[in-house]
């Protein structure tokens, strides 16, 4: 096939473009959501240990409804417990205790924000499922984990 005309070959990208499926809007806020650089000043904190992602030992099977994630970053490392069904959250410890604040956020761009004790413990309802990550803002440092799906 040969085109002798740029106009010849738009259309050609054009019909390219309308055979294809579009893409989901999960798949469109989630992307967006990614790239955000609101948060650019907080720290990653990245995921180190992550119980779905355990070998199966014995008869024991995986509880599919509770995930438990650890993320490290220089600053502190946070250990996340997060239970499914109908109520849903997330239960999380700092290893930097203190006071401070954790906000979960979803890709659509709702969040929740509640106070971390002195002990660093917080706990954080679920808002929908999906992409969510939590964010951390501890004296004197700000820090994200990286996006999890629950």
């Amino acid at each position: 096939m040969t085109l002798d005309t740029d106009d010849e070959l738009l259309a050609l990208l054009a019909s390219a473009l309308l055979a294809a499926e579009p893409v989901p809007q999960s798949v469109r806020v989630a992307a967006r959501a990614a790239f955000t650089w609101r948060s650019i000043d907080e720290e990653l904190a990245a995921l180190v240990a992550d119980s779905w992602e355990r070998p199966s030992v014995g008869v024991r099977t995986v509880d599919q409804d509770e995930r438990e994630l650890t993320f490290r970053a220089p600053a502190a490392e946070v250990e996340l417990l997060v239970t499914g069904g109908d109520s849903a959250r997330v239960v999380g410890q700092v290893t930097a205790p203190g006071p401070g604040m954790a906000k979960i956020e979803h890709a659509d761009g709702s969040a929740e924000v509640v106070p971390i004790d002195v002990l660093g413990r917080f706990a954080l309802p679920l808002l929908s499922p999906g992409p969510v990550r939590v964010v951390l803002d501890l004296p004197g440092a700000s820090l994200a984990t990286s996006w999890f799906l629950v």
